[in-house]
């Protein structure tokens, strides 16, 4: 395992070139996914280079762990369940769609943290049921949001 640590800090260290424009303080940290964390000062670093040892690279910005499972039934013909997952309790907010783009209905609910499911019973914002047809359903949760596709059939 630290053969592993030591040959990726190698690589890292001589590889493809950074910006110019690193300032001191700035730094590159890897983490690993046994926790081992390695720090490396960008003003030190020449070159960084990737190979088949790296899984991938991820932007640093917090993750809200919005999951978004297919609604269904899907089609559906007068209702429709829309399951979710979140990591942190809050408001939650489900926007539908119809193929146009237009909005059809706005849900909102205060869900815990894990598991959820809300029951759309295809109406509109006045209370109409909507037409047969494809709709995008939107949810939405802090700086988080997924765009999942379903079908009505009357």
């Amino acid at each position: 395992m630290a053969k592993s640590y030591f040959l990726l800090c190698l690589l890292l260290i001589f590889g493809i070139a950074l910006p110019a424009k690193a300032q001191v303080g700035d730094s590159l940290v890897i983490n690993f996914k046994d926790g081992h964390k390695v720090a490396l000062a960008l003003t030190d670093i020449r070159k960084i280079t990737f190979d088949s040892l790296t899984s991938g690279v991820t932007e640093n910005k917090p993750q809200n762990d919005l999951q978004v499972s297919p609604s269904y039934p899907n089609p559906s013909r007068n209702e429709a369940t829309i399951d979710f997952s979140i990591s942190t309790a809050g408001v939650v907010k489900i926007s539908i769609f119809d193929a146009k783009g237009k909005s059809v209905r706005n849900l909102q609910v205060n869900a815990e943290a894990g598991k959820n499911q809300i029951n759309w019973d295809g109406l509109d914002n006045l209370g109409n049921h909507v037409l047969s047809g494809s709709y995008l359903y939107e949810v939405r949760f802090q700086d988080d949001r997924q765009v999942r596709k379903m079908v009505v059939i009357k």
